[in-house]
């Protein structure tokens, strides 16, 4: 009830910024009085078709549908200036105006539906994208630790009494992190915020334990190929779709050392690279973390600059090359009345109002 008011509240809000021309004024004010240059960049994942999300393998909170993302970009066609990133940089280092309203389409991971879905959408509306590839998962069909969590919550035969003995089983884990964790069950997206937190050593043995406790084998499962192959790739890489590097594994690079993090830097951009003999200039780090020294190497390797998730922007006084602000795109943020489109929405969610808080989902 609390959750459905609150949605309420939104919906008016939005369609009163929106309606009322206070948007408009809000965007122009921002532009002519901030110190910054005014750009958004957004991040997507997934874009599925109705049948394949309805499989429910997937977190609500990376995924658009097709018809959705189909409305979010005719809007962003008719309503905002939308460039690449590497335009962006170059605007950026240049030191010149950027357009107004600029936009930047971006996808983390590389999943196979991009081309699917996204893909036709994008070259139908002509608007640039870049993705942002975990190399060492590229025409496999291995699965992110997240999208394994995700099938056996789905599945429902774990209940928060057997998730409290897994945790209780493993001294590693300190007690606040037990009680965050068996708090979020079995609400998959803050669940696997949650997991996000814990070293990876102790996370693969919570999913073990979960798997053996649900019957679920990766073999069930891991039978198909979830992300892009290297044909595919190519074949968006003709039709101007730039990729930059997701590190090879996917790993949160602040729970790596020093050499690992470089390792995962290099690999990946290599791999890029010889497979598509273009460079892999920008990088996007894993779940947005980094540190100064993270952002040194990522230069050092040749990176022209990088993306994060946090609205960096409001913390410094000039932008940071290699700490670039997304914001998060999924099917919530512009569903309407009913479940429906909502332009209003979407336009005050793009313009950085109305955000709800990371690893919170409608």
């Amino acid at each position: 009830m609390k959750k459905s008011l609150r949605k309420i509240v939104k919906l008016l809000l939005a369609w009163l910024t929106f309606y009322s021309g206070f948007l408009n004024l809000y965007l122009y004010l921002r532009r002519k009085l901030s110190s910054l240059p005014d750009f958004t960049i957004l991040m997507y994942h997934q874009v599925l078709d109705a049948e394949s999300d309805s499989e429910n393998h997937f977190l609500p909170g990376m995924v658009t549908l097709e018809n959705t993302f189909d409305k979010q970009m005719r809007y962003l066609k008719k309503h905002s200036n939308v460039i690449s990133l590497d335009a962006l940089i170059g605007y950026l280092k240049d030191k010149e105006n950027l357009p107004p309203r600029s936009i930047i389409i971006t996808f983390d991971d590389g999943w196979r539906d991009n081309y699917l879905f996204a893909f036709p959408i994008l070259k139908k509306y002509q608007l640039p994208a870049t993705i942002f590839l975990s190399t060492d998962y590229i025409g496999t069909s291995k699965m992110f630790w997240f999208h394994v969590v995700n099938f056996i919550l789905r599945a429902k035969v774990l209940t928060s009494r057997k998730m409290t003995d897994i945790l209780n089983g493993l001294k590693q884990i300190r007690p606040e992190e037990k009680r965050a964790i068996v708090q979020s069950f079995p609400s998959s997206d803050v669940f696997v915020e949650k997991l996000k937190r814990i070293k990876p050593e102790i996370r693969e043995k919570i999913i073990t334990e979960m798997m053996k406790e649900s019957n679920i084998h990766l073999t069930k499962i891991d039978n198909q190929r979830w992300m892009l192959d290297w044909e595919e790739i190519k074949k968006m890489g003709q039709s101007q779709i730039p990729f930059g590097s997701h590190a090879h594994s996917h790993r949160t690079l602040t729970h790596l050392n020093l050499a690992e993090i470089k390792k995962e830097l290099i690999e990946s951009k290599k791999a890029i690279e010889e497979k598509i003999k273009r460079p892999a200039s920008y990088f996007a780090y894993p779940n947005g973390d980094y540190t100064s020294q993270i952002k040194k190497l990522v230069k050092e390797v040749g990176y022209l600059g990088a993306c994060t998730v946090e609205n960096t922007k409001k913390k410094q006084d000039e932008i940071d090359l290699y700490a670039l602000p997304r914001i998060g795109i999924h099917e919530g943020m512009s569903k309407g009345v009913r479940g429906k489109f909502s332009k209003a929405l979407f336009a005050c969610q793009v313009a950085g109002l109305l955000i709800r808080r990371r690893g919170e989902y409608e």
